[in-house]
């Protein structure tokens, strides 16, 4: 049986309720392509073939009911499977079980339950187990009851808390702040997301997240420890639950942890601003517990900045001591650090869960890298990362990032010389743009032109000049001393020529579809110049998520893209032919054609969000 996802559902739902289908309508509201929008109405018609529903295309829709058969069996199918039209399974439906029971207008009945979600009875007291699970970690009891349904028994503070943990482990910072905006996310859910998402809105629609706000900027104007960012946002939240609970006449109890807490100018800062600007009246124990958490973020922000700072001199000392021992300079190598950095992070905080990923690439990095991945398990349990010693799987990722560097520097054993005729500065110029833009060139230094007719094979492999010269041994690539953009392609182009045997490689490696681990490495290295390029060119600011997203997208698009004709330039607008000039390098280097379609789909990702993540971010700046 054909399964439809969200996107296809709310199509099916569309059609159901008798709305036209429009093509553009379609492709502006769900924010996809012309092609994406064309393969969601194929897979409906599948869909409803199997189930004898008969839909045909009208000028005025794509789809819709050819008789009122088809909209008695669609009606029946969608009340089965309503909201989802692909089964949950366990953990997500314990997942909506908890936000109905936390941010459900009312208790939520055993029958609302089943119904909402769409199971059995059976199946939701195996889940019931699960969800009893999550809320006893904060001392939670669920309570069921046939008159007043599913209640939470335990104290109003630890409600508070659990509260805020689901909403943002559900959810990243950026729809934290959709939601905070009361805004819809631009962001396309999967399974039980969407109706978390509007459900925990209509639980906080009479809430404005402006006074949570105005009381965090009062209090870090008098502070000299500026709290995180992260430590901010639990800080709102945790005021914006309290809120919530207030106004539904959950009042906070009272408790050690706040009446010991020291915080006697937050507790009056907070207690006055509440008092101040909301409709109903707050007492002090609700003061004193926010003081308490205000002062929490506050000492967790400082320990993590501590922590920070000694992971970091950790993480160069790891570095350092395979740099040592490879005998490769890989400490100035900016990509591997980074990498390291952010792989190594979210390594600690999965290990915390108790999750351990599986890593398919373990037995190669083994068989290709086995010096590189004996000294890595060595280095990595001696430093204080982690608490326990690494299985294989993990020490494999840590080999990918240090073999890639590795490689990146054999790779750089390119060797050229700077020529510059406009006198010592503009010599110094060239060589400092050398360096900096083009940082895996192995650049030797300034010589004359007397001396680069000399040069051999032996001594450089190319020589970059501010002038023509000739009669020289080795290739000479001419650029300005300034470096600018079409230098450095040509540059990287050049030099690129001199390594064929890869470009084959490349170009065979992607006919057959059968990419070895190198080469991928090339190919993900290429697409994040190119989409770099346009980062800086159109000076975008691209979450990590975003970023990924692009990358992996291209690296799927250069796999499966067709060699279909070129558009044409004179169509295109100035975002657009920047994003063109950028693809089309590296489309051509993989024997691929670019197509409006490429380029559509890029500009999507980028403007999909720009506007409304832009607008938060500068209200968040401005705290």
């Amino acid at each position: 049986m054909i399964q439809l996802n969200n996107r296809q559902r709310d199509f099916v739902d569309l059609i159901l309720k008798g709305n036209d289908l429009k093509l553009e309508e379609l492709i502006d509201k769900f924010k996809i392509s012309r092609r994406t929008v064309y393969n969601d109405i194929a897979k409906i018609r599948e869909w409803a073939d199997e189930s004898e529903i008969k839909l045909i295309t009208t000028t005025d829709s794509l789809l819709v009911l050819a008789d009122e058969k088809s909209r008695h069996i669609l009606g029946n199918i969608l009340q089965d499977i309503i909201p989802f039209a692909t089964p949950l399974n366990q953990l997500s439906r314990s997942n909506f079980v908890i936000a109905m029971v936390m941010f459900g207008n009312e208790p939520p009945t055993l029958n609302e339950l089943c119904s909402t979600i769409g199971i059995s009875r059976t199946t939701f007291y195996k889940d019931l187990e699960y969800v009893r699970y999550w809320f006893a970690k904060f001392d939670i009891c669920l309570k069921m009851t046939k008159s007043n349904g599913l209640l939470l028994i335990g104290k109003e503070s630890k409600i508070r808390e659990a509260m805020v943990l689901f909403i943002r482990k559900n959810f990243d910072e950026f729809n934290l702040w959709m939601l905070l905006s009361h805004k819809e996310s631009i962001h396309r859910f999967k399974d039980e997301k969407i109706l978390i998402y509007r459900m925990i809105q209509n639980y906080f629609k009479k809430i404005s997240f402006s006074l949570p706000l105005l009381v965090l900027q009062r209090l870090q104007k008098n502070s000299n420890d500026l709290i995180q960012d992260k430590e901010q946002l639990f800080f709102i939240w945790i005021f914006m639950v309290s809120l919530g609970r207030i106004e539904r006449k959950h009042e906070i109890e009272k408790d050690d942890r706040f009446i010991n807490c020291p915080a006697i100018y937050e507790k009056k800062v907070i207690e006055e601003m509440m008092n101040q600007n909301l409709y109903f009246k707050v007492n002090s124990d609700e003061a004193q517990a926010l003081s308490f958490y205000y002062i929490t973020a506050q000492s967790r922000s400082q320990k993590n900045n501590q922590l920070t700072i000694n992971f970091d001199s950790q993480l160069m000392n790891f570095v350092e001591k395979i740099s040592a021992r490879l005998g490769m300079p890989l400490i100035r190598d900016s990509i591997l650090i980074d990498g390291l950095r952010e792989h190594i992070l979210n390594t600690i905080e999965r290990m915390k869960m108790g999750l351990v990923e599986v890593n398919l690439l373990k037995d190669e990095m083994m068989q290709r890298y086995p010096g590189i991945f004996e000294i890595c398990a060595q280095e990595l349990n001696k430093t204080l990362f982690f608490e326990k010693e690494l299985e294989d799987d993990e020490i494999a990722y840590i080999v990918i990032y240090v073999a890639a560097a590795v490689e990146r520097l054999n790779q750089s054993s390119c060797r050229v010389y700077a020529v510059c005729t406009s006198g010592r500065g503009s010599a110094e110029l060239l060589l400092a743009n050398l360096k900096n833009k083009l940082p895996d060139l192995n650049v030797l230094g300034t010589i004359s032109i007397m001396n680069a007719t000399h040069i051999t094979k032996d001594q450089a492999d190319a020589i970059i000049a501010t002038t023509r010269i000739t009669d020289t041994q080795i290739p000479v690539i001419t650029v300005s001393p300034l470096l600018l953009k079409e230098d450095l392609i040509k540059i990287r182009k050049q030099l690129k020529i001199q390594s064929e045997d890869i470009h084959i490689n490349l170009s065979e490696s992607f006919t057959k579809n059968d990419l070895s681990f190198m080469d991928t490495m090339y190919l993900i290295s290429d697409c994040a110049n190119a989409l770099d390029e346009i980062i800086s060119e159109l000076q975008l600011n691209l979450r990590n998520s975003v970023y990924i997203g692009i990358l992996i997208h291209l690296m799927l698009q250069i796999n499966q893209s067709e060699n279909i004709k070129k558009i044409d330039l004179n169509h295109l607008s100035k975002e657009e032919v920047i994003i063109f000039k950028s693809l089309d390098i590296l489309y051509s280097k993989y024997n691929r054609v670019l197509s409006e379609y490429d380029i559509r789909s890029i500009q999507m990702y980028i403007g999909g969000e720009k506007e409304q993540y832009e607008d938060i971010i500068k209200k968040w700046k401005n705290i």
